[in-house]
């Protein structure tokens, strides 16, 4: 089991390093719609396969029913615990509920009682985009095929559980073909995708330029942001010395970097970066707002690395 969880760690790592980098390539097409999603799975199938092509009936069906509950396991993980628990913790109350709160407050209620409970629950909750919730969604509808495996455990015979596994995987296939096609006709869950890859290679580019041009580390021994390494950088990218980074100083930082390889590039890159950075939208970025979003970039590129070997985060993160 070890030795499985190592193979397939390793390998849906570089799969997904070397996908990302074609995807970002290629752009938004067939790729993007088909081969980039399948890649990510090639790993746990081939694992699968190469069990039941070298190995005995019975001990195929041991590895197969393991490989299996781990997909379906992944899945459920997703869809309950991982789900539910980003629901409730960045759960707010909504506009209107703020206000009837105000009021009620001003009344001087008594304390919450359980009658009272289900009513405060409907009032606090997530606010999402419209894409989101589509691709929310999809991924409901891709439990169905577990859903249809379990029909096989309501029937006692082994034709009636042949026929049940044959029509869920009917429906995977079919879901799958649905899907490809409808990101080839409807693209925007490929360039959102895209959107995310372009901003990972952004983050990562600027952090891999700080290894040339600040002093130190950009993180500490105990692994938090290095705010004097933070700062150092600052001044070197405020080439006028005013203690504001300005549009041009941002491009400028772009092309040192080499992240700009089209004039579309430049205005996205700088785009990005100011609004991540720019919180007051004044055009400008200030010492505070630079190492406020420096300081946030470096906990995602840290929260992505921590996926991959402790080596790699310090190749990145550790100036010479």
């Amino acid at each position: 089991m070890v030795v499985y969880e190592f193979l397939l760690f390793h390998g849906e790592s570089y799969l997904a390093a070397g996908g990302e980098q074609i995807f970002q390539i290629l752009g938004p097409g067939v790729f993007g719609a088909s081969a980039f999603h399948v890649l990510g799975a090639l790993p746990e199938s081939l694992l699968l396969l190469a069990s039941g092509f070298f190995n005995s009936k019975d001990i195929a069906e041991e590895y197969v029913y393991t490989g299996v509950g781990l997909l379906a396991g992944t899945s459920i993980l997703l869809l309950t615990i991982l789900w539910g628990t980003c629901v409730i913790v960045s759960s707010q109350d909504f506009p209107n509920k703020l206000s009837s709160k105000a009021s009620t407050d001003s009344n001087s209620s008594p304390p919450l009682s359980w009658k009272r409970l289900p009513a405060s629950l409907t009032g606090c909750g997530i606010t999402t985009d419209g894409e989101t919730s589509s691709l929310a969604r999809i991924m409901i509808c891709s439990g169905a095929p577990f859903l249809i495996m379990q029909l096989a455990n309501i029937f006692q015979s082994s034709s009636k559980e042949r026929i049940a596994i044959l029509i869920a995987l009917c429906v995977s296939v079919c879901f799958l073909l649905l899907y490809f096609i409808y990101q080839i006709f409807h693209p925007w869950v490929q360039k959102r995708r895209l959107e995310f890859v372009k901003h990972g290679h952004l983050v990562s580019s600027i952090l891999q330029h700080v290894q040339k041009h600040a002093l130190g580390r950009v993180l500490t021994v105990k692994g938090a942001p290095n705010l004097y390494a933070i700062r150092r950088l600052f001044e070197e990218v405020d080439e006028d010395g005013d203690n504001y980074i300005s549009l041009s100083e941002v491009k400028q930082l772009l092309h040192e970097i080499k992240f700009i390889s089209t004039e579309d590039d430049k205005d996205k890159g700088t785009a990005e970066v100011m609004k991540q950075f720019d919180l007051d939208h004044d055009g400008k970025i200030t010492k505070d707002e630079f190492i406020n979003g420096f300081t946030k970039w470096i906990d995602e590129i840290k929260a992505v690395h921590k996926q991959n070997t402790h080596r790699s985060l310090e190749n990145i993160y550790e100036v010479t």
